[in-house]
């Protein structure tokens, strides 16, 4: 199956055919837009095309990897990308990829394939995750073979060969455990595909580097921990490939709106009512798993607060701890109880994990037009791998390394343009009134 390049590819954006700023959005978003019009599209030396970009996600694990989909939505839309595989892993993984299927048509997407990928391991799968009004009958689901692979692996080989055949590079981003990847690559025939055919990969994640240039993936990373012995393997064989990961410090450190979401609803298309019954119907989720006996990836009740919360923002904590080991407000406000949806008050903050290295597909040039990064903090990173959010290291504190407010406010406008688009131009499922 090849897939074209649409009409605007290769072209200045100011020079695509049918490119339009959405309808809805404020002055300061269309400002954000008219940077994107007038920045050259990402890619190769020649310009005659945009970067391939592979995908690997769990999505409807969380809302993020739905937000990440919108953002490269509007990438491939305005030229910076061609989107040309998704590959949906953790168990369920047909669910999952099924769920893609229908919010990539529901995008005008339809084009684009989506494997099923690995199940990766034991997961606890969570009432929210299918909820939605994209979601069909598993069972009577009928797959078009042209745009939904049964095995993920095959999708890879697929765009993989093509792109060494077309004699270019596709871009990697890994925002889900990496368990399907490192077993890609485990064979010599697959990793030579590999080394041969990407050019660049984007991971939401952490690793730190040596001073030989290996990587090691750090534990604090969820998607390392899903599959560590996988993340370990595949790491090494980044050694020669560049890299850029964004870590859970640069997310906590943007603070976007929990308006967002109401945002994204009033755009009309089903993605934007999904994202926000998901945004809080999770949160409650995973306040409810951290207050308990066995917290999914260290995040306890009280890394909750503080990362995922604005409750110690409105109660800061003081010295005194609860049976549990949660420190309690100075002013004696109890601690939200996980069992009568305490926490929802709370839950003023959107976590956009996956759609920050979304964003990075779009290329460097677009990233320094939109001002999203702090490259001075930067300037002691010279290896081809590159941390955004790096983490605290003996005497060094933690540095998000991006502007953070700058970031928010770019990630929301486009995930709002992206909805527009989509409902203005007549592709997908909008809402009825």
């Amino acid at each position: 199956m090849e897939s074209s390049l649409g009409e605007h590819s290769g072209k200045l954006n100011s020079e695509a055919k049918g490119f339009s700023i959405p309808n809805g959005l404020t002055p300061a978003e269309q400002e954000v837009y008219n940077i994107l019009l007038g920045v050259p599209p990402a890619s190769k030396a020649n310009y005659r095309e945009a970067p391939g970009v592979v995908v690997i996600t769990d999505l409807a694990k969380d809302y993020d990897d739905l937000a990440a989909m919108v953002v490269l939505k509007e990438l491939h839309r305005l030229g910076f990308v061609h989107l040309e595989a998704f590959i949906a892993n953790l168990e369920p993984s047909r669910k999952r990829a099924i769920y893609g299927r229908r919010n990539l048509d529901s995008l005008g997407l339809q084009d684009v394939p989506i494997g099923v990928g690995t199940r990766v391991g034991t997961y606890e799968e969570y009432t929210y995750e299918f909820d939605s009004p994209l979601m069909p009958n598993e069972n009577y689901f009928k797959p078009n073979k042209e745009n939904f692979f049964e095995d993920g692996s095959e999708l890879l080989d697929l765009v993989f060969n093509r792109a060494i055949k077309e004699d270019r590079k596709v871009n990697l981003l890994l925002i889900s455990p990496l368990t399907d990847i490192a077993e890609y690559t485990d064979t010599e025939d697959r990793l030579k595909t590999f080394q041969k055919a990407v050019g660049r990969v984007y991971i939401q994640g952490g690793y730190s580097i040596s001073a030989e240039g290996i990587l090691t993936p750090r534990g604090d990373a969820a998607n390392n921990r899903f599959d560590m012995l996988a993340a370990k393997r595949f790491h090494l064989r980044l050694e020669n490939i560049p890299s850029n990961v964004y870590t859970k410090v640069a997310t906590y450190a943007t603070n976007i709106p929990a308006s967002i979401f109401n945002d994204l609803s009033d755009t009309k298309h089903n993605i934007g009512k999904d994202l926000q019954n998901r945004y809080q119907r999770q949160g409650v989720q995973f306040y409810e798993t951290a207050c308990g006996p066995e917290p999914i990836n260290d995040i306890t009740q009280e890394r909750f607060l503080y990362n995922l919360s604005s409750f110690y923002e409105k109660h800061p904590p003081g010295i005194l701890r609860s049976e549990k080991g949660t420190l309690l407000p100075e002013d004696e406000t109890p601690l939200p109880d996980p069992n009568k949806n305490e926490i929802i008050p709370y839950l003023t903050k959107g976590l956009m994990y996956d759609a920050f290295p979304g964003l990075a597909t779009g290329g460097d040039n677009l990233v320094a037009a939109l001002g999203v990064l702090d490259t001075e903090s930067m300037a002691n990173q010279t290896s081809i791998h590159k941390i955004i959010g790096t983490p605290n290291f003996q005497d060094v504190p933690a540095n998000p390394n991006i502007h953070p407010e700058r970031m928010a406010f770019v990630i929301s406008t486009i995930l709002k343009g992206g909805l527009y688009d989509s409902v203005q131009n007549g592709f997908g499922l909008q809402l009825k009134e």
